[in-house]
């Protein structure tokens, strides 16, 4: 928790998804178990740039900033600060199997400070460590070479490679957000660019790849994406988590075989009981649509996802997921039936 009223735990769940493997990229298979955990001074390093973006809370207010980042060890650290300076961290393993709702002690080590702070397992796969208003540990993190975390049974040390400018964007971020002024690309994040330039979305072409113009075309611009890659993107919006992903298919192949992948792939990684779904297929110009819902409960676990697939001619399908608690589940599936007809409206030329 960053605050008594602020949790960062659904955003970075989403962060982490598009690195994970939501839509087919995960019902082609779970994601691969995550080595080894780095210990000592063999330091996990990042697999990429520091990306991320400010997100809201369920009234669409700004709640906090985030950065995240993936590792070669499997894992995933994500950092947050709220207006207030008060901060979080969250370590993310794929595919685990950690205690959830339980607590443990956390010994976290940067050059020259540690602390020792209680960390929530709030899922099977997530660490979340709150750090409070703790600057001098904030500043150390981004002059700092590595950070060790430590539990009772094991230690991870991750590399804080390129972690310094994140910080100072983050930071920034936080302020700026909360004054309702325009939030520039932080770290290495990128907007995400229309395959034809930027600008509204023009009828009969493809989904545009400016994730921005879409979400404001559905009802939602004050949503603001908050990483991701290419056409792979995410962002929240209130309590819920967004995701979208481009994968490439065989031509010929039928929205049918995909749902039935989608299905599959969601029964996997699910721990519990999985009820899926799916409406019956929609033609919308050269293409095809289907929604549906997913939800998986037990192990702790209560997760519902809103579903969007588009299957555009010949190979391309985009894969849209609205993820969030039982609670949000309406707002969830409001969310993905304002992208429905934003995608309507664009793949028939309206």
């Amino acid at each position: 928790m960053i605050s008594g009223k602020t949790t960062i735990t659904v955003a970075v769940i989403g962060m982490i998804a598009v690195g994970t493997g939501i839509g087919l990229m995960r019902a082609a298979g779970a994601a691969p178990p995550a080595p080894a955990a780095a210990a000592g001074g063999n330091a996990a390093t990042p697999t990429g740039d520091w990306q991320g973006g400010p997100l809201g809370d369920k009234e669409g207010k700004f709640a906090y900033c985030v950065i995240e980042n993936r590792y070669n060890n499997g894992r995933a650290l994500s950092i947050a600060r709220n207006s207030k300076g008060e901060f979080a961290m969250v370590v993310a393993q794929p595919g685990g199997k950690l205690p959830a709702g339980k607590a443990t002690p956390i010994t976290l080590k940067v050059d020259k400070l540690d602390r020792q702070r209680t960390g929530n397992f709030r899922n099977a796969e997530l660490l979340e460590i709150p750090m409070g208003p703790d600057e001098e540990f904030f500043t150390a993190l981004g002059k700092s070479k590595n950070l060790v975390v430590t539990g009772p049974t094991d230690a991870l040390t991750f590399s804080l490679k390129g972690v310094g400018k994140a910080l100072t964007a983050l930071k920034e971020c936080a302020t700026l957000a909360a004054a309702g002024k325009p939030v520039p690309p932080m770290g290495g994040a990128k907007p995400p660019q229309a395959a034809g330039g930027a600008g509204a979305p023009s009828g009969g072409g493809p989904v545009p790849r400016d994730l921005a113009t879409v979400l404001k075309a559905a009802g939602m611009g004050a949503v603001v994406p908050a990483g991701g890659g290419g056409a792979n993107q995410v962002w929240g919006f209130g309590p819920l988590v967004g995701v979208v992903e481009e994968v490439k298919v065989k031509p010929g192949t039928a929205i049918e075989e995909l749902a039935m992948a989608f299905t599959d792939g969601i029964k996997k990684r699910c721990r519990g009981e999985t009820e899926i779904e799916f409406s019956s297929t929609e033609t919308v110009g050269k293409g095809s649509l289907k929604k549906g819902e997913a939800k998986c409960t037990g192990d702790k676990q209560n997760v519902h996802l809103a579903l969007l697939i588009h299957l555009q001619a010949p190979d391309t399908v985009f894969i849209f997921t609205h993820e969030s608690d039982e609670e949000h589940r309406s707002a969830a599936n409001d969310a993905r039936d304002r992208m429905l007809e934003t995608i309507r409206k664009v793949a028939s030329g309206k």
